[in-house]
């Protein structure tokens, strides 16, 4: 069963190479060996022992090899001819999975097959070294990737040792090439041949377009990576600066008896979002928001930002590297995985965002529910929220505008709209997108127009932790229960991500 099993693999890999449904046999001049190959190779009427050429322009030549007979010659000749391509300035490749030069296989007729790749100036060569019937055989391919070279290589096919015996009287002596012309000849100047010179143009212009692609896919790269690596030290240094040098709230001169200015601070500890709030007459609240989806789409994009940065340095290290190593290759393949690990974290909070909308809780000092601001129905420009109060009933309509560049908010009472609160810097939100808040450097401001020709500041703190300070200059213009609310579902909708984000 293992053997059927290994034919099938076999079949199924050599149809899906070939992209094609038909395969041709090769036969050796004294009828040694054979190779199966697909149709889009075709031989060559050359002197050679066996000379095949692939539409792409590559080549696969067969040398027989004199006075050689057994595997210890063979492993010689393998080893001279190593050592002759490092002196000609060639590089020979490592396996990657064996860290050895040369990779060994056998044949079903026990006859050994030693092959190893090396490169000169962007050329692919692979060399095979075989015996076949008893007598050794050399084949040089030419422009073919390593791993299909060796693929190709396995379909060698020696014919039993009695056939080849009684053939070899007749056939062997006029077609021997010397060791010398192995070395020299069968890889590196099978050119010599009219049909190769006419495709060696072809390959060299395929060369120079592929040379100029790399190039310009190189440059990209390094663009890419010289602007990640700019942001990267853009974050460090606000984040050492922010940690050595925080920002506080300002003291400000106000009047005891009003409840301005409203303050507010985020606390931790848990995966649903806190903001402690207080006012101006030493009354404590807290407000709290669900957030898993929020959590789910901040780590579905942490996750594809960070595996896109380790491929796009995967990607330049491979480009500058002739032959990248195993573990980066490795390494490149997993990146695309995870990156779409991440995507699909990112969709599924973004689902959750959508199927389960916002809902904003405020508490009193004592822990009493005082107020309930839930998000009502699902509009393409707009988003609403009902702020409720202990009884159930509607106290107020709180509106948000999307797609709108500065962020917009509106406050309505049951008659009107009583308050505007807009983003006051556009310079600020053009460059927060672009960078994030960047530990506070950026964090939004907002100003308020409210009903009596009032008006007032929200202002963040310059800080990594959200911190606010909400004044007005006329406080009887708004109660202070809105804006206590307001500002808590202002600061848990709209957060300022530490990343580049749209909001």
């Amino acid at each position: 069963m293992g053997k059927k099993f290994k034919v099938l693999v076999s079949v199924f890999l050599l149809c899906l190479l070939s992209q094609g449904v038909w395969a041709l046999v090769f036969t050796a001049k004294d009828n040694a060996f054979t190779i199966d190959l697909p149709s889009t190779w075709s031989k060559v009427e050359t002197p050679d022992y066996l000379f095949l050429k692939n539409t792409s322009g590559a080549t696969m030549r067969f040398v027989s090899i004199e006075n050689c007979f057994d595997r210890q010659c063979l492993e010689s000749i393998v080893e001279k001819e190593i050592k002759d391509l490092t002196k000609r300035n060639f590089k020979v490749i490592k396996d990657e999975y064996s860290g050895e030069f040369i990779r060994e296989t056998g044949f079903s007729t026990g006859d050994p097959l030693f092959s190893f790749d090396f490169t000169k100036q962007n050329l692919l060569f692979t060399a095979g070294y075989f015996l076949s019937g008893g007598k050794a055989y050399n084949v040089g391919v030419r422009g073919i990737p390593y791993t299909e070279a060796s693929y190709l290589l396995s379909f060698i096919s020696p014919a039993p040792k009695e056939e080849v015996e009684e053939m070899q009287d007749a056939s062997l002596t006029n077609q021997d090439a010397p060791l010398q012309d192995v070395q020299e000849s069968d890889l590196l100047n099978s050119e010599k041949t009219g049909n190769i010179l006419e495709e060696k143009p072809k390959i060299q212009a395929q060369k120079q377009e592929n040379l100029k692609s790399s190039n310009v896919s190189k440059k990209l790269l390094s663009s890419i990576v010289l602007i990640l690596g700019l942001y990267l030290m853009l974050w460090f240094g606000s984040f050492a600066y922010k940690t050595f040098f925080p920002s506080k709230l300002s003291q400000e001169n106000t009047n005891p008896n009003s409840p301005y200015p409203l303050q507010g601070r985020r606390l931790y500890g848990s995966p649903d979002l806190f903001l402690r709030l207080h006012d101006n007459l030493g009354n404590h609240f807290i407000g709290t928001c669900t957030r898993w989806g929020g959590l789910f789409v901040i780590s579905g994009l942490g996750i594809v930002l960070f595996f896109t940065s380790i491929r796009l340095v995967l990607a330049v290290l491979a480009a500058r590297l002739t032959h990248p190593s195993l573990i980066i290759n490795t390494c490149y393949s997993l990146s695309y995985l995870f990156t779409a690990c991440g995507f699909i974290v990112f969709i599924a909070g973004a689902v959750l965002n959508y199927v389960f909308p916002y809902k904003f809780l405020f508490y009193d000092s004592e822990g009493q529910l005082l107020y309930k601001c839930l998000q009502k129905g699902w509009h393409l420009f707009y988003e609403q929220y009902f702020v409720v109060g202990k009884e159930g009933e509607v106290l107020y309509k709180i509106t948000r505008k999307n797609f709108s560049f500065l962020r917009n908010w509106s406050i309505f009472d049951a008659d009107k709209e009583i308050a505007n609160i807009k983003e006051d810097s556009v310079v600020k939100s053009l460059f927060r997108r672009i960078l994030g808040h960047l530990f506070g450097f950026l964090r939004t401001n907002y100003t308020i127009k409210a009903q009596r020709d009032s008006s007032g500041k929200i202002k963040s703190i310059s800080s990594p932790a959200t911190q606010f300070s909400s004044v007005l200059d006329k406080p009887q213009a708004l109660p202070e229960d809105i804006m206590l609310v307001f500002n808590g579902v202002l600061f848990m909708r709209d957060r300022d991500k530490s990343f580049p984000w749209i909001n």
